[in-house]
């Protein structure tokens, strides 16, 4: 469990830091300090893959804590741990491809 947690903290990292660069690059730019039109979609999926990574990190500890206290491991738990991991994986995945082809196609 740890090397996950450890894995979505660093994706979240990413994530995080790439939207206060994104955001924070605006201001030094021309435009009034607003971003163009292209970049809103992959900030979005980035934003969204911070937020299903924290999700995935709640899920994971209280699966943890559960099985601790001697509670089973039903499979709904499962289901939805691997669904919110691969969910911000996806999203962090998709919201990179689409940030590249943004930029080198618009920008």
């Amino acid at each position: 469990m740890a090397r996950y947690i450890r894995f979505a903290e660093f994706l979240i990292g990413l994530a995080t830091g790439s939207i206060v660069l994104i955001v924070g690059s605006s201001t030094l730019h021309g435009n009034g300090g607003h971003l163009p039109w292209f970049y809103a979609s992959p900030l979005l999926l980035l934003g969204g893959s911070v937020l299903y990574g924290l999700l995935f990190m709640a899920a994971q500890l209280v699966t943890m804590e559960e099985a601790l206290h001697g509670n089973p491991h039903t499979a709904f738990s499962y289901a939805l741990n691997e669904t919110l991991g691969y969910s911000a994986l996806i999203c962090f995945l998709s919201g990179y491809i689409w940030l590249v082809y943004a930029v080198t196609n618009f920008a």
